[in-house]
């Protein structure tokens, strides 16, 4: 696609016949061994909104909109799933409601509410996907819809089962956190090379284009990220050229270096660095030289 109508290409992941709109290209014009049939993911959705929703970018909106912390899924069935939890009646549906009410649906390290809403979707096994996964059906009333992209699916189908699931959630927390609200930053860590910083972002599969993956470390009851954003880079093709990057993880790997997760304190405040690209700045920040004859 070349200058589409919109101004923009957007893709995470997905099928390219979603990549942007109005769509440009159709599936039935090509075979079908090329790719999937169309169908657009939360978070590529997500991604698409965040353009559609910015007639012009510069480079430093543009990153500011890379770090979205907003869960698009929360969009789609919070309002459901608090109907549903109000009516349970216990305390602890009382307290889950209060909680899940007051949250802004994003995933910052202060955030309260979040880490039950990203547990009790993922522990929906794969029936929040927009494709769900082999053998289960879907969480939602209304499935994805070519005609309304960025608007479904939605609902859910089976409240009392999300509500049951929400709630043994809840009580999982308190065991484990102490409260149900617990601060996201407080449950979620950063952690790489003695570098230990609260998280922010979630997993692109409920919505988040801040993508972070996790893993429960039962040794010191935190979700450590592991997965998920690791090398960004925004470019704006001015003259001269500007261009600001990340890698999440560090330039090095072994244990002893100082860069092992040293670029991490830039991802715990949603900040690139600026790239060197010509000799002049390379050699303006070099660590060692060493001449060989």
């Amino acid at each position: 696609m070349v200058d589409p109508p919109s101004g923009w290409l957007q893709n995470a992941n997905d099928p390219p016949w979603t990549t942007t709109f109005p769509t440009a290209i159709e599936a039935a014009e090509f075979p079908p061994y090329m790719a999937p049939p169309p169908y657009m993911e939360i978070r590529a959705q997500h991604s698409a909104r965040l353009l559609m929703e910015n007639d012009r970018l510069n480079l430093d909106r543009l990153i500011e909109l890379k770090h979205s912390t907003k869960t698009e899924l929360a969009d789609r069935v919070l309002g459901d799933l608090l109907s549903a939890v109000k009516t349970s009646g216990n305390d602890l549906a009382k307290e889950v409601a209060a909680v899940l009410e007051a949250w802004d649906g994003k995933a910052e390290a202060d955030s309260r509410g979040l880490v039950l809403f990203s547990l009790w979707a993922l522990g929906m096994d794969g029936k929040l996907n927009v494709i769900p996964l082999p053998g289960r059906s879907s969480a939602f009333v209304k499935p994805w819809n070519p005609t309304a992209p960025l608007a479904t699916p939605s609902g859910l189908a089976d409240p009392a089962d999300a509500v049951e699931l929400l709630l043994k959630i809840a009580g999982q927390l308190k065991s484990v956190f102490g409260s149900v609200d617990v601060p996201y930053g407080d449950a979620a860590r950063m952690r790489r090379g003695g570098f230990d910083f609260p998280a922010q972002g979630g997993p692109g599969r409920i919505g988040f284009f801040r993508a972070i993956e996790y893993s429960y470390s039962s040794r010191d009851k935190k979700f450590l990220a592991n997965g998920g954003d690791s090398y960004v880079c925004a470019v704006e093709f001015s003259s001269p050229v500007r261009a600001k990057a990340v890698l999440s993880y560090g330039n090095a790997s072994q244990p002893e270096s100082s860069h092992n997760g040293d670029q991490l304190a830039l991802v715990s405040r949603k900040e690139l660095r600026p790239v060197w690209r010509t000799r002049q700045e390379a050699e303006a920040h070099l660590e060692s030289r060493t001449v060989i004859k």
